[in-house]
């Protein structure tokens, strides 16, 4: 073990000193890496953990939990459940949202519970500040109050869904033993106050039960099921945090797949610096051969030498990670909040499981990557090694064996692409994916050899064009992992991009149709806290009667469940819209006839996502819970919907409200008279609104914020992949480099016959470019390949989206421009090292 280790030692810590640069940069590229998918993984982390928060600060030490699948359970049936409260405490609880006059955007979530005997509630307050528990006033955190420079007994002006109220704070939960779980903007009050605030009396979001003590779990469940009507569902608490991570298992699937691309261009940087090695020291490995250095030997050496880089930039990169979280959280955040968990995503959750995660692929990436040249290392005779260009020799002799192997890859990408959803996620549209690149990863070297061909025939001006193709060609093998690295950052982010892009212009266009009214009204809540607020009905009475209006349409939007998932369910007025309203099909019909169809009758159009995840089509027969029992609903048709990954489904208000006993609305759309002042009928909307929380947009700025919320929430892709072009780029520089010192001779002979370092500089500047304007004609062939693959494989098995093919040809033009100029910036410094090589000394190597 010792000898290994001085021989390690002497063969690559030397090496690595000698060659600090290049071991730098490749620590560099594997530490960016690394740093991507740790801060992604605990960002994904976080979000599943505010939530996690939010349900333990709902349910206690409730041990199962009663919901209804229709959103609302009836107070009524506490009595049902008399019979359990031998076994069991039962815990009613409402749930809402109070917006802080003043500070709009500050919102408390609001729990309504029986102060006096919920035990959980007790454990929080133990020590608060303030009045023993009350029915009046609210209790709110020791972080919220002092955020909001609040103490006990303060007065506490609040808007509640659009009335303003006047409370106080009843005391303040010290953050100590178990609430400092809790999350910092929830406020309790007592169930009663909190019914009548949020209109809702008679109404419950659910009831937790907490069996007595020494009583058996399944007995008090067992005992609690024959006292429940259909639609009324017995639950365990960690069944919504399950629902929860079930929900972004696809989101944050591809979030982790997006993170590693940069690890694995970092991957092939680690493949570049072991080639280099390799043949830097081929005369000295074929030495050690020859005194009897074992072949698992020599490949042991470049194995830990991969696995050293891969350590150290692991751990460099981990601790990058953690600095970068920070920014991701907000942008996952924004997403998770505007697609699935009403729950604030702030602050970063630290788990060992994201900086172990990150090294123990780092490290493993990095050794996998090394194998290749590491085998060759080892397999080659001594006697072969010693000879200069050998290993150049070889790799130009493999280069048609690997392009087969590659276009064998490529051609089984399409079949796999065609195969199954696998738990819920695209696993064979990952594996094609990871054909595509892997087939064009082994087509860099015959691209490097095709692409120095093709440009032969060009006129050159001068000597140094032929010197560069002839070198570029040389160097195919060397190349080949240059030139496959660029091509995966490059192919990635065109990939990424035309799906981004399309999904854009999809969205543009589904906006421009789904929103005809002139102006929009919504409250107006904290983020990750809008889900819960409603309206005034009085509201569009009163805009109904103004000059200048000539329809209103009020909205209700719920969640309730189906097949097992939480869906959205909208309420809207049919026969406005079947006048007025617009939506985008899927199934054939006319969008008018279709809403005059749902008025007064149990039937709905369902979005296209349900057609895709759960088989729904035109004439089936939904069955979704009510307050009334689980109800048939016809669907009459099916539409395009990019709001929900879960699902739509849309009916008349007029039979939402009957079925639900449930006249609140969320949304208001007005229909503006034609000829109408729209700037006379907004101001004349905004006298009704007064000073209430509510927003009122236009519809085109309605649409422009969806489109910004969109551009939000992909925000982090493009950072993603331009970190992996970043990268790519050092694998650039790292290759030039290399090539610079082993030619050093050759480039001193020819300064000795005339060369100058002007021209040693566009020399080395034109392989550059040769290698940038390869990589991405390779990226640009395996971006579109993968881009099909995201848009109708991956997209649509993981979210049940339909996307129309919208390739952004201006963004595609300046990434492949602006990856050219890198490329060329990329190869200065190896160009000025080129150009200051001592001539004397590079004619007495070799």
């Amino acid at each position: 073990m010792r000898n290994a280790w001085l021989l390690f030692l002497a063969l690559v810590g030397r090496h690595i000193l000698k060659h600090r640069l290049r071991a730098c940069l490749t620590l560099l590229g594997v530490a960016l890496g690394v740093a991507v998918a740790v801060a992604v993984q605990l960002a994904n982390g976080s979000a599943i953990a505010a939530f996690e928060r939010s349900v333990r600060a709902v349910a206690g030490d409730a041990r199962l939990q009663i919901a209804a699948g229709s959103g609302m359970l009836d107070e009524t049936l506490l009595m049902r459940l008399a019979p359990l409260t031998d076994y069991a405490d039962l815990e009613p609880v409402v749930e809402g949202v109070a917006v802080l006059a003043g500070h709009e955007e500050t919102g408390f979530r609001l729990l309504g519970v029986d102060l006096l005997s919920r035990r959980a509630f007790r454990e929080y307050a133990n020590g608060a500040a303030g009045a023993q528990p009350s029915v009046e006033g609210l209790f709110i955190t020791a972080a919220a109050a002092a955020k909001l420079g609040l103490k006990a007994n303060d007065v506490l002006p609040l808007w509640i869904n659009d009335r303003r109220v006047e409370t106080h704070v009843a005391g303040i939960l010290p953050t100590t033993g178990s609430a400092r779980t809790l999350d910092p903007m929830v406020a309790f009050t007592d169930v009663a106050l909190a019914q009548e605030l949020l209109g809702r009396v008679g109404r419950l979001d659910h009831i937790d039960v907490v069996p007595h003590a020494g009583q058996d779990l399944a007995r008090v469940a067992a005992l609690a099921k024959p006292l429940l009507k259909p639609g009324e569902d017995l639950l365990e608490p960690e069944e919504s945090n399950r629902q929860a991570a079930r929900m972004l298992t696809a989101f944050r699937t591809n979030m982790m797949a997006l993170s590693f691309v940069a690890l694995i261009v970092g991957a092939y940087l680690i493949y570049n610096a072991v080639s280099i090695s390799v043949v830097q020291r081929r005369r000295e490995v074929a030495t050690l051969r020859a005194l009897g250095v074992t072949r698992a030997q020599v490949f042991s050496l470049f194995a830990m030498e991969a696995g050293a880089i891969g350590l150290v930039g692991s751990v460099i990169g981990s601790l990058l990670g953690a600095f970068m979280a920070g920014f991701a959280v907000k942008a996952v955040g924004r997403t998770v909040n505007a697609l699935y968990l009403a729950a604030p995503v702030n602050d970063v959750v630290w788990t060992p499981e994201a900086f172990l995660m990150g090294v123990a692929v780092g490290v493993g990436l990095s050794i996998a990557a090394a194998i290749a040249p590491a085998l060759d290392a080892a397999s080659t005779p001594p006697a072969l090694a010693m000879r200069a260009g050998s290993w150049e020799a070889r790799q130009g002799g493999y280069m048609v064996g690997l392009a087969a192997i590659g276009l064998a890859l490529l051609a089984l990408a399409f079949p796999a692409s065609h195969g199954p959803v696998v738990g819920g996620l695209p696993v064979w549209g990952y594996v094609a994916a990871t054909l595509v690149l892997m087939g064009c990863t082994l087509l860099a070297p015959i691209a490097v050899a095709a692409v120095a061909i093709a440009l032969r025939p060009l006129p050159a001006p001068g000597p140094i064009w032929p010197l560069a193709l002839r070198n570029f060609r040389r160097a195919v093998g060397r190349n080949g992992g240059a030139v496959a690295a660029v091509m995966v950052g490059m192919a990635m982010t065109i990939g990424v991009a035309t799906m981004v892009g399309s999904f854009r212009e999809t969205v543009k266009v589904w906006v421009g149709n789904t929103l005809p009214a002139s102006f929009y009204l919504k409250p107006m809540g904290a983020e990750g806290m809008r889900r819960g607020l409603t309206l005034d009905p009085a509201i569009p009475e009163a805009i109904r009667k103004l000059p200048g209006v000539a329809a209103v349409e009020s909205f209700r939007n719920q969640f309730v469940t189906f097949d097992g998932v939480t869906i959205r369910l909208g309420g809207g007025d049919a026969d406005v819209l079947a006048d007025h309203g617009s939506l985008v099909l899927r199934s054939p019909g006319d969008v008018h006839a279709l809403y005059r169809k749902l008025i007064g009758r149990q039937a709905v159009l369902a979005s296209d996502v349900l057609t895709i995840k759960h088989g729904v089509h035109v004439g089936d027969t939904m069955r979704l819970p009510t307050p009334h029992g689980i109800l048939p609903f016809t669907v009459e048709g099916t539409f395009l919907d990019y709001s929900s990954d879960q699902g739509y489904v849309l009916m008349d208000r007029g039979t939402y409200a009957r079925l639900w006993d449930d006249p609140a609305i969320t949304d208001v759309a007005v229909y503006a008279a034609p000829g109408a002042d729209l700037g006379v009928v907004r101001g004349e909307i905004q006298k009704v609104v007064g000073a209430r929380p509510i927003r009122l947009e236009a519809s085109g700025e309605l649409r422009d914020e969806v489109l910004r919320v969109f551009d939000n929430t992909f925000a982090i892709t493009y950072a993603l992949h331009v970190i992996a072009i970043a990268v790519s780029l050092l694998g650039v520089v790292s290759t030039l480099f290399a090539l610079v010192l082993e030619r050093q001779r050759e480039l001193s002979v020819m300064r000795y016959v005339g060369l100058t370092t002007r021209q040693v500089r566009h020399l080395v500047l034109a392989e550059s470019g040769l290698l940038g304007l390869t990589g991405a004609l390779v990226g640009l062939l395996c971006g579109g390949l993968l881009s099909a693959i995201l848009i109708e494989v991956i997209n649509k098995q993981s979210f049940g989206w339909s996307v129309d093919w919208h390739p952004p040809w201006g963004f595609i033009g300046g990434a492949l421009l602006s990856l050219m100029a890198a490329a060329l910036l990329a190869g200065l410094y190896p160009a000025g090292v080129a150009a200051r090589l001592p001539v004397a000394e590079g004619l007495r190597r070799e």
